[in-house]
C-alpha cells in the first residue's frame, strides 16, 4: 500500500463487541472526550497578513449584494 491509503478511525473502536461494551464509552462519549481534548490544547496558526482586511471585504460585498446597496 502507498503511503496515506489506510484510514484507520480513531473514534470507533474496532475490538469485538464485548471489549467496546465494557468500556461504556460509546462513540458521543468518545468524541465528546476528544473535542474537549482539542479545545483544550488547540493553538490556532495566526493569520497571514492581510487576510483579515480580505475577509471582511468578502463580507462587506456579501451584504451588499444581498441587500442591493
Amino acid at each position: 500500500m502507498r503511503s496515506g491509503e489506510l484510514y484507520v478511525p480513531e473514534l470507533l473502536l474496532r475490538e469485538p463487541y464485548e471489549a467496546w461494551n465494557a468500556a461504556k464509552k460509546d462513540e458521543v462519549d468518545r468524541a465528546t472526550e476528544a473535542v474537549d481534548v482539542i479545545l483544550a490544547h488547540h493553538v490556532p496558526k495566526p493569520l497571514p497578513g492581510g487576510a483579515g482586511a480580505a475577509i471582511d471585504g468578502v463580507i462587506a460585498a456579501a451584504g451588499r449584494e444581498l441587500t442591493g446597496r
